[in-house]
């Protein structure tokens, strides 16, 4: 009856001792996945900022490539321009040319 008695006795105290091992347990438990949940959610800020950064970045770039595309249209005005005041000018010098044979050949047919 003595025993029973201890072992009773230390029954509660065995218990609590239980409890609060199981209770540590689960709080460690509970600190890792928050860690872990910490770790999760750093990681998803951090792709968030590079998606921002990588969609700025592509706004720049287009913005870069429709002013070249504008330039570059500006440029074929230009060019377009040039080769007509080139085509106007070989013109007039082949009627000069022309004008000049013919006044030649005028002058030697006299």
């Amino acid at each position: 009856r003595a025993a029973t008695l201890r072992s009773s006795a230390a029954g509660p105290s065995v218990v609590a001792a239980r409890q609060r091992e199981l209770q540590a347990q689960l709080q460690d438990a509970h600190d890792g996945l928050q860690t872990q949940l910490q770790g999760l959610d750093d990681a998803r800020a951090a792709a968030e900022r590079e998606i921002e950064h990588l969609e700025a970045r592509k706004a720049e770039l287009r913005r870069r490539i429709d002013s070249a595309a504008s330039d570059v249209q500006a440029a074929y005005s230009v060019q377009r321009q040039h080769l007509q005041r080139c085509d106007q000018q070989r013109a007039e010098v082949a009627r000069a040319e022309a004008q000049a044979v013919a006044k030649v050949r005028a002058e030697t047919a006299e």
